[in-house]
């Protein structure tokens, strides 16, 4: 898996098919329209933070358990760039 700077990730290796990746993700960031305005409000606790909480969630309940596939937990940044580390994993 790709080694991104801005992602938050873990991950449970596979027994059986550790190629095979199941991916649990969200994203953290939250930003305006504008990139360089950083004082207006954003929305990421309605939005990102509810997903990361999930994903959070999902990587403590999980853990101690085995699977067939490995299980990656993965926040993303920077969501609403053109580019973004969801590339980099979902190829």
């Amino acid at each position: 898996m790709p080694d991104g700077p801005r992602c938050v990730r873990g991950k449970r290796i596979g027994t059986t098919h550790p190629e095979r990746i199941v991916i649990a993700g969200s994203h953290y960031d939250s930003r305006t329209i504008d990139v360089s305005d950083g004082t207006s409000p954003a929305p990421g606790a309605n939005d990102s933070g509810s997903q990361t909480a999930l994903v959070l969630e999902l990587a403590r309940a999980f853990a101690g358990h085995a699977f067939d596939a490995t299980v990656a937990f993965i926040a993303f940044a920077e969501k609403n760039r053109e580019w973004s580390d969801r590339e980099l994993w979902t190829k």
